[in-house]
């Protein structure tokens, strides 16, 4: 018999309510226990919506229920508490996206993982995609050689949030509302479109190349409330590859996501294409590969790491898609790129923060 999970969710706002709440009430083998909410009476409605049997305004007291995994839905700035005290319930975790703010918290959450020897996940849905599953399989088999250039173009419809602090919407808006100070105040977010944005961008280039970052250039072209609304990256790669990674935020009036990714090496070229879902690979010989995709291939996947923490929490594996160290690096990119505009010049991607895993105990 399959174990019944009992599962906690911090944080239940408007991405928790669209997404993760919904897909956990569907689930049999999940026991909703208890939902915490900043507004009380909120979180009571939450749970009366869902069937889940607590609702607190402390995320502290939700982690007094014996639960087996944990949502952490909240902003980044409160991920490294949050989080640390999840683990060291003894449950494992999923964290929503930005990661962290700064690398040393990142890099600390990794660090109480392994010692707790509790998953930790981040919530990188693009990476679960069949798209991405695709090529991924047309790169293992066909062998694109040593990489030495890699391109990305993202394009998300959030201009008007990053420029007005206003306009964003997703499926639970007309239940709960998103809070544009989440996005927009960097001492809750980061930033604005580098870590709104880029981080989901990074955390796909990471994935699917397996290339290690180095050193970033980068540039922001920066709205009238003072965060990043269009990015572009150059990185430089511990291979000695190069890559050019840019992030627009696009106005309403196109799909609210599309991207596009490049590969180049010694062996062959790769494309993907999310609107058309097609991935390609032209191999050094003059073949063509496709690789044989659903329909639905380039529709974003935003449970995937919600299946894996269910799984992980029944004794599977966590899988490679969005473990918490490709969550540091990511936040090391963010972090960089921010340096990087402030100095005028590359800077170096890898933080002292690694260290930690290294030279304090486990």
């Amino acid at each position: 018999m399959t174990k019944k999970v009992r599962v906690g969710v911090i944080g239940a706002g408007s991405w928790a309510n669209a997404v993760q709440l919904p897909a956990l009430a569907r689930r049999d083998d999940v026991e909703l226990v208890v939902v915490n909410q900043l507004d009380g009476d909120l979180a009571r409605q939450i749970a009366a919506r869902f069937g889940v049997r607590h609702a607190t305004n402390d995320w502290r007291e939700a982690l007094r229920y014996g639960l087996d995994a944990v949502v952490v839905a909240t902003p980044p700035n409160v991920h490294l508490e949050q989080v640390t005290a999840a683990l060291e319930s003894g449950a494992h975790v999923l964290a929503e996206k930005p990661f962290a703010i700064t690398s040393d918290d990142a890099w600390r959450m990794v660090q109480v993982s392994r010692r707790t020897g509790r998953t930790l996940l981040v919530a990188f849905g693009w990476n679960y995609m069949p798209l991405m599953k695709g090529a991924r399989r047309l790169l293992d088999e066909r062998g694109i050689g040593d990489i030495e250039f890699l391109t990305m173009e993202i394009r998300v419809a959030v201009r008007e949030l990053l420029t007005r602090g206003t306009g964003y919407r997703n499926p639970a808006s007309d239940v709960l509302a998103p809070r544009p100070e989440t996005f927009v105040k960097p001492e809750i977010s980061g930033g604005g479109q580098a870590p709104a944005t880029m981080s989901h961008a990074f955390g796909l280039a990471l994935f699917l190349s397996r290339l290690e970052a180095a050193s970033v250039y980068a540039q922001m072209w920066e709205g009238p409330i003072g965060v990043d609304v269009h990015d572009a990256m150059v990185v430089t790669f511990e291979n000695g590859a190069i890559g050019a990674i840019n992030g627009a935020s696009s106005h309403e009036s196109k799909p609210n996501v599309d991207w596009e990714v490049s590969i180049f090496g010694s062996g062959g070229q790769m494309q993907l294409d999310s609107v058309t879902a097609d991935v390609h690979f032209g191999s050094a010989d003059g073949s063509v590969y496709r690789a044989d995709l659903p329909p639905d291939a380039g529709v974003y996947e935003p449970n995937g790491p919600l299946r894996t923490l269910i799984a992980v929490a029944q004794g599977g594996p966590a899988g490679d898609e969005s473990p918490a160290e490709l969550g540091a690096r990511t936040v090391e990119l963010v972090e960089a790129s921010y340096r990087s505009v402030q100095s005028g010049r590359a800077e170096p991607v890898v933080s002292p923060a690694r260290a930690l895993l290294t030279t304090q105990p486990s």
